[in-house]
């Protein structure tokens, strides 16, 4: 998480690290509070591998400019959780 490309007032993050094994539903559950408090403008999850790793997937998130700080606050560095809370190993990279 953390590459980011700035329009308009809003932002592209790139999200990455996303153990291969997790779901749209899964991101969902783990961004609720974003998700729910509709902070995301765009959030484009097509489970694709990462350059770096055939088990790590990445995806965009588009993003108010003045929501990104707060959203790397509360994220970067967080073990990512299933939909069902079990913890996955390694943490969330910006």
């Amino acid at each position: 998480m953390g590459d980011q490309l700035q329009t308009a007032g809003e932002q592209l993050v790139l999200v990455s690290n996303i153990p291969r094994e997790l779901r749209s539903a899964d991101l969902r559950s783990f961004f609720n509070e974003w998700v729910e408090g509709n902070k995301f403008r765009c959030f484009h999850y097509l489970h694709r591998s990462e350059e770096r790793s055939e088990q790590r997937c990445c995806c965009l998130v588009r993003m108010g400019q003045k929501d990104v700080g707060q959203f790397l606050s509360k994220y970067h560095g967080q073990r990512w959780l299933r939909a069902r809370p079990v913890c996955l190993c390694p943490p969330c990279d910006n």
